[in-house]
């Protein structure tokens, strides 16, 4: 846990190799007045199968619409 005066503007990243719940709590027992505040920014990556899965999509909708064109 980190002193109370050496929060502010604290950054941290954490990064997970599994799909998996994650629970994040924040104690605000020192500052009873809750003038802080949190803010997490949540990014998916996805996997690369489903990048394949995108690329293939696209590429068969290109497909179509290049033959459409020349019928």
């Amino acid at each position: 846990m980190l002193p109370a005066t050496s929060t502010a503007g604290f950054v941290d990243t954490l990064t997970l190799s599994q799909t998996t719940t994650l629970d994040f709590f924040v104690d605000d027992f020192l500052l009873p007045d809750n003038a802080g505040g949190v803010a997490l920014n949540i990014e998916a990556v996805p996997e690369p199968a489903t990048l394949l899965l995108v690329g293939a999509d696209l590429t068969g909708l290109a497909a179509v619409g290049a033959r459409r064109k020349t019928i």
